[in-house]
């Protein structure tokens, strides 16, 4: 790693988990925490393994995912900047219940557990911001489960577009423009499909008008179409 960003002139710090705190707050976590640099596809940190600290992004995007014993993935989220992972570690002893994956050329802080709780004693506000970003993230993850559940598979796959497109949709003439480039592998496991369903799905809704897809970019024609489906 070459370098630190500095954490009061960071894009992602507005409405971040805890980077957005106050100035006392951020300076001791600039002090204490530790930037590294993560390659697309190189991994952070692996299921099952001792949760020692905290990952905060700064820059890039993450995936946090599962698998089973005959290597099928189960996404669990993606991780934007100003975004947290590795929240097991609050837990004493904690293991973490999923592997992190970077998913492009991403910079990502740790702050080591006993470190972490420290602060939290130290700055009151920066625990509390981060109790805030980790309801939201279960009102969230209640939803997903939620449509899993429920939805049949074209729904689910519709629901899933829009919320890409919501978080990393850039709007171009011929639609809306996902800048999150996933394989159709990685679609399907965000929403529990395999592979081949979710090609099947992506090719109706390109036969449809709805969507456009080549290789990895994928583009929202007709996103009103999508939010009837979901």
């Amino acid at each position: 790693m070459k370098g630190k960003d500095a954490c009061d002139a960071c894009d992602a710090r507005e409405g971040a988990a805890l980077c957005g705190s106050e100035t006392a707050a951020l300076a001791a976590f600039a002090r204490v925490h530790h930037q590294h640099r993560y390659l697309a596809k190189q991994t952070l940190y692996h299921e099952g393994t001792p949760a020692l600290g905290l990952y905060v992004v700064c820059r890039g995007r993450i995936k946090v995912s599962r698998a089973d014993g005959n290597g099928r993935e189960q996404i669990l989220r993606l991780v934007d900047p100003g975004g947290v992972l590795g929240e097991e570690a609050l837990i004493e002893g904690a293991q973490y219940v999923g592997s992190a994956l970077a998913l492009e050329e991403s910079r990502v802080a740790f702050v080591g557990r006993e470190e972490l709780l420290r602060l939290f004693q130290a700055h009151g506000g920066m625990a509390v911001n981060l109790l805030l970003h980790l309801c939201r993230e279960l009102v969230s993850t209640q939803a997903n489960l939620t449509r899993l559940a429920l939805a049949d598979a074209r729904s689910r796959m519709a629901g899933l577009l829009l919320e890409l497109g919501r978080r990393y949709g850039q709007p171009t003439p011929e639609g809306m423009q996902l800048s999150l480039q996933v394989s159709r592998g990685e679609l399907a496991a965000m929403v529990g499909l395999t592979p081949e369903t979710a090609m099947r799905l992506l090719s109706e809704f390109r036969d449809a008008g709805i969507v456009r897809t080549d290789r990895r970019q994928v583009i929202l024609v007709r996103p009103e179409r999508l939010e009837a489906l979901s």
